[in-house]
């Protein structure tokens, strides 16, 4: 099957939150504007891939939640890999036939994943070279996926954790955790929308807030347990 973008990755707004200041640093890495955060002690490691928002509050703060939250040291690096791009706010907006193009063409070109994963390929091994305290990297988990596909789940045999929100094919959702071979983590937030983890995420809202500790909390149990 094709995979398709989830309908909500184009509808639901970006959330208004209040400033967060972060716990890490900013640095370049390759060219490429980077945020750190954790222990630099940490002999084990995080890449975060945020979403077609690219850096945002909710995000970031995840990262530090990931590094400072977990029952043993970890580093979390975030990587601007649309070189200062992103998709605007305002274009999230069904009624923003414009916006909608600008968003299609964003995901089609900038994100694609035919050239954002060639890069973090190439970035993950001058983060072992400039890193070399962090013995293991991991980064096999998503959240509010755009694109599930039962299909690729088949070639998964690394532990991965998959946290959808409610909105998702349910029956995608299971068919996509029974074809990974490795061990997995599945589950569905039905009360959250399509991005609440990131950049959609109301965290001025109890209830919003409370699935999103849930919901990195749930990642650290994983990562704690396979990393």
């Amino acid at each position: 099957m094709t995979a398709q973008h989830c309908q909500a990755c184009f509808e639901n707004i970006v959330a208004k939150v209040g400033p967060y200041h972060e716990r890490g640093e900013w640095t370049e890495i390759d060219g490429r504007k980077t945020y750190v955060t954790g222990p630099k002690t940490a002999d084990r490691g995080i890449l975060y891939i945020y979403d077609v928002f690219s850096f945002q509050p909710q995000s970031l703060q995840g990262a530090d939640i990931l590094a400072y939250s977990a029952s043993k040291p970890c580093f979390v690096v975030m990587v601007d890999w649309f070189n200062g791009r992103a998709i605007q706010h305002e274009w999230v907006d069904p009624n923003n036939q414009e916006g909608r193009k600008l968003m299609l063409q964003f995901v089609e070109t900038t994100a694609s994943p035919t050239l954002v994963l060639p890069s973090v390929s190439e970035v993950l091994g001058k983060f072992k070279s400039i890193y070399p305290g962090v013995k293991q990297w991991g980064g096999s988990a998503q959240s509010s996926p755009a694109r599930l596909d039962p299909e690729e789940a088949k070639s998964v045999t690394i532990p991965m954790a998959l946290l959808a929100p409610t909105g998702e094919d349910k029956t995608v959702v299971k068919q996509y955790g029974e074809n990974v071979h490795g061990e997995k983590h599945v589950e569905i937030f039905s009360s959250q929308i399509h991005g609440w983890m990131s950049a959609r995420g109301d965290l001025e809202n109890p209830d919003v807030r409370s699935e999103y500790e849930r919901g990195y909390k749930t990642l650290i149990g994983f990562f704690d347990k396979y990393l």
